[in-house]
């Protein structure tokens, strides 16, 4: 059974009177228990991400576009069947939102708007005025105007992380609420970036770069909700590179530089002119070591070296006009925000691979905010909270490179008493000791944090598999993605969000620009190698570091199966194509073998069982060895992966969860079942001849997996033997599977579950 089959088959039969009746009854105490709520219960950000009621906060669902406008002029109609709350259960809360919302337009008009911005005109007027025709604009300005009266709601002395004041119940309310309208604005903006045109493209700009202020301004911020998302510095260099790519569009369309200009667009565009001048005046000062710096070692691209060279004359351009005084500070403060937006989609990139010196110029930008935080109030704590952790990020043999932003951000007395050797657990080595590896290398399993957003590609058993076990996984909770045919069925699981395709290189690269993952699993298509090159080379374009191919199978490196199996063939050649890119240092691959899927070889008869009749048809003596797995393996080795990246990457990894042989299968069914199995034995020869006259008859699929479990059974083509010498499942930590449990519950399964006309339904 697949798993949104089974997660359907078990899902609770909502429309039950009882069920309602419990629903209803629970909704209601927990909306006449808001008052006396000590916020015990956790603040469920997935109901608010999803738009579902929820008994811990406001149930008041929230409206889209197209629902705002047809709501605006009228009132809800009278609606009492039976069992539905009244229609004050809903006014009650609707006047709460609207009176919340009332509050934060007010906040934004008198106070936040000109808080963060030199231009007050536009943002007061303008912007609020693209906000009552586009939803995404308004959720982004409450929640920077929520943001801000969560700021004045404690005195600077109880910005700290254990505040005692008697404000602490009004912040920790409004930070909530800003993270609850930070989360519909980029649902918004996301929705919106998938149809960006040229009459759109002014608000869709609007929004993104109110969503630049939050992810900026709130760098500073300490989270008192801990169920709600924490954003770092990847959050604000990943929306800078939205922002980038979707002026790129606007000014590829009709007119579209004129209507940037018209519109005064700085953000997301480069506007470096003045700062090329100031570097060739210049040359960076005080900066110029960021570039010099091991420059012996750098095995950076000509175009990588560029990018470093315009984001130091920008840092160093913004760094003059604030020591000289002679810009306004809320202007250098915009310049700091739009930087990255403006360096281009590459800078982020660099940044999330890790590369030292990106990581260094990233620290002395934020470290610069500290030169404007007493002019600013809201910029303070940004470099204290978001230095160390970078630091942490730096190789030993660039650590002096950090002095400059440990001073500048703690003072040079109490920088020099934070030792970097105990602040990142690496000690300092003497120069000689200095290789190239190490120069441009990272920290040790740095790969852990930087992946966290994963994107599959297809919908299937494996697709579901994946999805499982990363969701389970127990040492890092990823933020989980699908992309799925147009056609198909979403699944239930509320932990993953889904995205339809045509799987068109069009279709695929809005899907890539706007997610940016960090790993992308591809699941379908793995025989075709023109339809996986293309999702490869779009995922390159869009700047996607990491890739794992449509493998979990049989041994596609064996080119001894490639005339039975001609699948592999295409197979074969991905491995071969991400081989060249990843020596080219273009993208980082691994592809897992994990052969025979042992429960549905089992569960469908391919391999000879029928669980109905009890019976067994051998080809062969029964004792070859043969690799397999279970269908749930696939998920542990996914995690695995990810889990390893940097150990494993770049590699064809061998990690079947057993070897076996048919006759321990059949005795371990046998056991389970109690019952004595009839069994037949035939040569491999016969199978390999009746699967031939098969697909020439017309009928590929039946022929086909004749031909996959011959290959099982002939030793002559060793299938089995790369899976035995060359077993990965040590280093991605893993122990093997019993070939009694994946029996067990493949019994379980058929006898519970309506397997195969057993009637249990």
């Amino acid at each position: 059974m697949s798993v949104n089959k089974l997660a359907s088959s078990l899902r609770p039969r909502l429309t039950s009177r009882v069920g309602l009746a419990s629903i209803i009854r629970r909704r209601g105490q927990a909306v006449s228990a808001a008052k006396r709520c000590d916020e015990g219960k956790p603040k469920c950000i997935a109901c608010m991400r999803h738009n579902v009621l929820c008994e811990y906060v406001d149930p008041q669902p929230r409206r889209s576009d197209g629902q705002h406008s047809a709501q605006h002029n009228s009132t809800f109609p009278p609606y009492s069947a039976p069992g539905i709350p009244p229609n004050d259960f809903f006014n009650h809360n609707m006047a709460n939102e609207l009176n919340l919302e009332l509050r934060l337009m007010r906040q934004w008009t008198i106070e936040t708007c000109e808080m963060f911005t030199a231009n007050k005109d536009f943002w007061q007027k303008q912007a609020t005025e693209l906000g009552l025709t586009h939803r995404m604009i308004l959720d982004a300005m409450f929640s920077l105007s929520a943001l801000h009266i969560s700021w004045q709601s404690l005195p600077d002395a109880a910005r700290s992380p254990n505040p005692t004041s008697v404000g602490e119940a009004v912040r920790r309310e409004m930070i909530i609420n800003a993270q609850k309208y930070l989360q519909r604005a980029l649902d918004g903006h996301t929705a919106a970036m998938s149809a960006l045109n040229k009459e759109n493209a002014k608000a869709v700009y609007t929004a993104s770069v109110l969503l630049l202020y939050y992810s900026f301004l709130n760098l500073g911020e300490i989270a008192y909700e801990p169920t709600l998302p924490g954003y770092d510095h990847t959050f604000w260099t990943r929306l800078s590179g939205h922002t980038h790519y979707l002026c790129e569009n606007w000014a590829a369309m009709d007119s579209g530089e004129q209507s940037m200009n018209d519109f005064d667009v700085f953000f997301g565009r480069p506007n470096l002119g003045d700062a090329d001048q100031l570097f060739s005046e210049e040359q960076g000062k005080p900066f110029t070591a960021l570039l010099t710096f091991a420059e012996e070692y750098d095995t950076s691209s000509t175009d990588d070296k560029a990018i470093y060279q315009n984001s130091v004359a920008y840092l160093a351009w913004i760094h003059k006009s604030i020591t000289n005084d002679t810009e306004p500070a809320l202007l250098n403060c915009q310049r700091l925000v739009a930087m990255p937006s403006q360096l281009g989609r590459r800078f982020t990139e660099l940044v999330e691979h890790r590369q030292p010196r990106a990581l260094l110029i990233l620290a002395h930008i934020l470290a610069t905010t500290k030169l404007l935080a007493k002019q600013l109030p809201w910029l303070r704590e940004i470099a204290e909270r978001q230095i160390p952790p970078l630091q942490q990020l730096i190789p030993p043999a660039w650590q002096e490179m950090m002095k400059w932003p440990m001073e500048i951000t703690f003072g040079p007395q109490q920088a020099a008493a934070i030792p970097n050797d105990q602040s990142n657990g690496y000690a300092f080595r003497d120069a000689a000791e200095l290789v190239a590896d190490s120069i441009m290398g990272s920290t040790p399993n740095g790969n852990i944090d930087s992946i966290r957003k994963v994107l599959v590609l297809g919908e299937n058993r494996l697709s579901g598999s994946i999805l499982s076990g990363l969701s389970q996984a127990s040492s890092t909770q990823y933020e989980l993605h699908l992309a799925l045919h147009q056609k198909s069925s979403p699944p239930t699981d509320s932990h993953v969000s889904v995205h339809t395709t045509d799987f068109s290189s069009e279709s695929l690269k809005v899907i890539f620009h706007e997610l940016k993952p960090d790993v992308v699993f591809s699941t379908s298509h793995g025989g075709s190698f023109d339809t996986q090159r293309t999702i490869i080379d779009t995922a390159i374009s869009a700047g996607i570091p990491r890739f794992v191919p449509a493998e979990f199978g049989q041994d596609s490196q064996n080119t001894a199966l490639h005339d039975r199996l001609p699948p592999l063939k295409g197979r074969w050649q991905c491995i071969q194509y991400l081989k060249e890119l990843s020596d080219k240092g273009t993208i980082e691959w691994v592809a897992p073998a994990t052969c025979l899927q042992l429960d549905q070889a089992i569960m469908s008869g391919n391999i000879g069982f029928d669980l109905k009749w009890q019976s067994v048809t051998v080809h062969g003596t029964g004792e070859e060895d043969l690799a397999a797995s279970s269908t749930q393996w696939n998920g542990k080795v996914a995690a695995g992966i990810l889990k390893n990246w940097n150990e494993v990457k770049n590699q064809y990894l061998y990690v079947p969860g057993m070897i076996t042989t048919v006759n321990t299968c059949l005795e371990a069914l046998q056991n389970v079942t109690g019952q004595k199995w009839e069994r037949g034995n035939n040569e491999v020869e016969d199978m390999v001849r009746e699967a031939e006259r098969r697909i020439e008859r017309g009928f590929p699929d039946a022929g086909m997996f004749l031909l996959e479990k011959s290959v099982l059974c002939d030793e002559g083509l060793n299938a089995v033997g790369p899976f035995r010498e060359k077993d990965g499942k040590a280093v991605l930590r893993l122990e093997g599977e019993r070939v009694e449990d994946v029996v067990g519950k493949v019994v379980h399964e058929f006898q519970h579950h309506g397997k195969v006309d057993c009637g249990c339904g």
